[in-house]
């Protein structure tokens, strides 16, 4: 009859409400902004792609970037977090570089749930001159007879470092970066270097 079929109906509908609760909603609605959710954990074809054609090294896992070593520390609550990951590593005009992927996020925050940057470490001739670390590395490539990209902000990081981040997100834009950086590197004088 149709008495057992409602029934049947009400108590599937009873166990589907239980389900449907206000803390379920609660944490469907957190969850996005979980670490879990957050994390990137599988390789991007991309940027392994781009590594293997011009013999470089790719790493999925980034961690050694984290932490406040290169960028100023995430604080340590709940819903905020960062990940570095995608990492090539190799040498462009015979100069080591690496780039990895910086993705932060602040669940609520202002600025959006999640921002990502690219990010360059290139290994200097040998340590810049004083003269050279008075100035900004945008100033002393100037001085140089050079010039960096203004797509991103670059830093000296001692001994031997120059480290710029932006939206470098896709090969073509990394690859013009390191071309025209290197490509001063080699041709710049070596008076401007300490051994």
């Amino acid at each position: 009859m149709v008495v057992p079929a409602l029934v049947g109906t009400i108590r599937r509908w009873r166990v589907a409400r239980r389900k449907l609760t206000l803390k379920g909603i609660v944490n469907s609605l957190v969850r996005p902004g979980s670490d879990a959710v957050q994390r990137v954990t599988d390789p991007d074809p991309t940027w392994t792609s781009w590594a293997a054609e011009r013999g470089l090294e790719y790493q999925h896992d980034g961690s050694e970037f984290e932490g406040g070593r290169y960028h100023e520390a995430v604080p340590d609550r709940r819903g905020v977090g960062e990940q570095c990951y995608g990492v090539v590593r190799g040498t462009w005009n015979d100069t080591p570089f690496a780039y990895f992927l910086r993705k932060t996020w602040r669940v609520g925050g202002r600025g959006g749930p999640a921002q990502t940057s690219g990010n360059l470490l290139i290994t200097l001739p040998g340590t810049p001159i004083p003269d050279l670390l008075r100035m900004s590395p945008a100033e002393a490539f100037k001085a140089a007879g050079g010039e960096l990209p203004n797509t991103g902000v670059f830093e000296w990081r001692p001994p031997d470092l120059l480290f710029g981040h932006g939206r470098w997100l896709e090969p073509q834009i990394v690859t013009g970066i390191l071309q025209r950086i290197t490509a001063q590197l080699a041709l710049a004088p070596a008076e401007l270097w300490q051994r």
